[in-house]
Formats: structure tokens, sequence, C-alpha cells
């Protein structure tokens, strides 16, 4: 029990204030206050009757109508009485277990297992008018935080941006480690080019593997170490090969061989567009090509795109005069044979294909002085001296064309094997006789 200090008025556990002076109530050792009132029997229990009750404005908690402050908080009750009749309908009360300035039970979590009045009754033993309790947000000790939308969503925000900056950060070290690594394709180059697989087999051969690198991005160094290393293989064979049409008396190659080579220049001339020289000798081999297999305007075309590709190189300007000459277009193909001369002097054979343009004409004086400065530029070359040979038939000069016969005929002739041999003894033959009739 419980009594007020100031007017020594006695009251339950569960009062705070005294209801006649609004003193703080003291515990005390009297008997519990005896409420005299209409009753409703619950057993041992008592309830005052909806007449005797007044409402606190402050608080909104019930009293008894004679009580002058409010049980609950202290305030004073200054709301007049109102029968039962006139009140506002209320919720019927209910019975709540007694919780000391508990709003939270052990380990954080609400208690509000309130019951029903019947319920109440039989548990408790005791009903009392009440209204149904108020939670609101904890302010202080071991309780829970609540947060609202507006700081959950920054939260989640923030979250998210710390994510997608750790995300971020892992994507472009991934992507700089990947690129970093070697493309696929350079191991495979590597051996290629060691074992001079330019072209074959398919699929693992240089040339794919490279074009595989340059489309898919490779770096300008990595192209240009396999480039360096590419550049003179793709050189030294078309080199090999451009000598049957520059070196006096060396057998042609077959088609297939300056078809391949005509590749290999290309694809070098791919890799090193501003080599103009390399530039020449591609359109040159493409144009030799097109010789090869009749489609003589198009080597004329070729030739001449490596001519200006390189305007102190005379082979492709030879090439086009002896052109002219198969077609007898004499005078222009002297005209193309000049220019050849111009840029190489000491080149034998744009001599001699210079002097079988007059001799094709009969015009034999003109003709021999060119034959004459090819022997004197290659003396072991056979085909300027067959020339001699026949012009000096031709003058019945059978002592000259002996001499020359047998220059033709000579063990270290160059390029014997590519005539007529059978052909060139008859005459030898003839100019023997020739000589030993009219020789002195």
């Amino acid at each position: 029990m419980k009594n007020c200090p100031q007017c020594s008025s006695v009251y339950p556990e569960d009062y705070v204030f005294c209801l006649n002076d609004g003193t703080i109530l003291k515990d005390a050792d009297d008997e519990q206050e005896t409420v005299v009132s209409p009753k409703v029997n619950f057993g041992q229990t008592t309830a005052l009757a909806p007449d005797m009750l007044t409402t606190c404005g402050m608080c909104d908690w019930s009293n008894r109508a004679s009580s002058k402050f409010c049980k609950k908080c202290g305030a004073a009750l200054s709301t007049p009485n109102v029968s039962a009749e006139n009140q506002p309908p209320r919720n019927p009360p209910f019975n709540f277990p007694i919780i000391e300035n508990q709003p939270f039970a052990a380990g954080n979590q609400p208690v509000n297992s309130f019951q029903s009045n019947e319920n109440s009754a039989s548990a408790f033993g005791e009903t009392v008018a009440f209204q149904s309790p108020k939670f609101g947000l904890p302010t202080s000790g071991n309780q829970a935080t609540f947060h609202s939308p507006a700081a959950k969503n920054k939260s989640a925000f923030g979250t998210f941006l710390i994510g997608g900056g750790l995300l971020g950060i892992v994507l472009i070290g991934g992507i700089v480690w990947y690129a970093s690594q070697p493309h696929p394709a350079e191991a495979k180059l590597d051996r290629a080019i060691t074992d001079k697989q330019l072209f074959a087999p398919a699929g693992d051969n240089a040339f794919e593997l490279y074009q595989k690198l340059k489309k898919d991005g490779a770096d300008a160094k990595v192209l240009k170490k396999y480039e360096d290393r590419l550049f003179p293989i793709l050189a030294e064979k078309p080199e090999e090969i451009l000598k049957t049409t520059v070196e006096p008396g060396i057998t042609e190659k077959r088609l297939e061989e300056w078809q391949d080579a005509a590749r290999m220049l290309e694809w070098a001339s791919e890799m090193r567009p501003a080599d103009n020289r390399a530039a020449a000798k591609a359109a040159y081999f493409k144009g030799r090509v097109n010789y090869l297999t009749e489609q003589k305007d198009a080597a004329i075309a070729d030739w001449k795109r490596a001519a200006d590709f390189d305007k102190k190189w005379a082979v492709p300007l030879n090439g086009i005069g002896l052109i002219y000459n198969e077609r007898k277009d004499y005078e222009a193909a002297r005209t193309w044979l000049r220019q050849a001369i111009e840029r190489e002097p000491s080149w034998a054979i744009p001599y001699n294909n210079l002097g079988s343009s007059y001799f094709l004409q009969d015009r034999f004086a003109e003709a021999a002085p060119f034959y004459q400065k090819a022997v004197e530029l290659a003396p072991r070359w056979a085909r300027p001296h067959a020339w001699l040979a026949s012009i000096a038939m031709k003058n019945y000069d059978c002592s000259t064309a002996v001499s020359e016969f047998e220059r033709v005929l000579a063990p270290d002739a160059l390029g014997a094997s590519e005539m007529n041999l059978d052909s060139i003894r008859k005459q030898y033959e003839k100019a023997q006789r020739c000589n030993d009739n009219y020789g002195y």
C-alpha cells in the first residue's frame, strides 16, 4: 500500500500521486484502500462503475470522479464530472498485468501481452478500468534503435556507392591485367616464324597469326617486334627470284615461285607502307606474275607503278620494253629501254634488248653497238654473242661469226642452256665452212 505524506490518504500500490493534493505517494503498511461504490463481483476483486470515473486531460488516464489529481501523472483534474449517460462511447476496459517502468522486457523485446477482461480477471483476481498502453520510441538504455526511411535510403545508397567503387576497381584491375597478358597467338607466331611457315599450314602459319594479332588490336610495339623479324624473311626469297631477271644467264623461276614471292612482298609492303623500295618490288613481282600468265597489259601497268615507286630502278622499265619488242612496237620498246639504261647504265640486259629492237627490223648496223656494250658489261653472257654471230654471218664476216659462236658454246657461257643449242651448233658449222672457204 501507499499513503500521501501530506494528507495521509492511503492508496493501492499502482497509484503514484495523491488524488487530493497531487503529492507523490510513499509506501505504507496500512490496509488497502476500500472503494465504496457500486460493485461488480468477480470473486475477491472490485471495480469502479463508469459513473464514478473521470478522465485526465493530460494523459487520458481514468481516475475516480472525486479525485482532484491524476493518479498517473499528478495533473489537476479540472474536467467536470459527466454522467455515464452523457459520456462518449469508449472501448470496453482491458486488464493488463502490472509492469513497473519496463516498456521492454529482457532481450530488448517489447512486452505487449495484454488480455481481455475475462482472462485478466481469472489470472490476476482484479479488474481495473484501464486504457490501452501507448508505446513510444525508446530514448535511452539498452533499447532498440529505430531508423527513418530516409536514413535507411542514405545508408543503402552509401553502401551501394562503396560496393560499386570496389567492383569498379576490381574490374579495372582485371582489364589492366588481361591487357598486359600476351595474346594467345603470339607463341604460335613465334614458332611459325622460327620454322619459316609463312603461308602454310592453314590456320597455323605466320601470315594468318599476324593478321589475327592485327585484327584483335595488338599493341603497335608487339606488331613491330614481329614485323622486324618477318620483313627480312619475306624479302629473302624474292631477292633470289629477282636475280633471274636481273643477272644475265640465270634460268627463270617457275610461275608458282613468282606467285609466292609476290605474296611475300605484298605482305612486306603492307607492314612497311612508307618503304617505297618494298612497294616497288611488290608491284614488279605482281607484274611479273601477270606477264608469265599472258596478262601483258596488267603487267605493263604494274611495272609502271613499280618504276614510279623507285625512280632509280631500271628493272620494271626494261620489262615494259621487252613486252613492246614482243608486240613488234619497236619504237615504243626503245623509249622504255633507253630510260632503263639512263637509270642503270652499267646493267647489260637493257642494252641487249635495245639491240634486238633494231635487229628485228634488220637494222643490223644499229643493233651491233648495243650487243657489243652488253658483251662488254657481261663477257660470259651467251645471248649477245649469239646476236653478234648472226650479224657477222649476214655480213659474211665468217671469222667473227666463228669466234662469237664459240663463245656461245663455251663451257662457262652463261645462259646458253636457255637457247636452242642445236641450231647454234649448225650455224657454227656453217660459219666454219664459210671461214674455210672465204677466210684469209
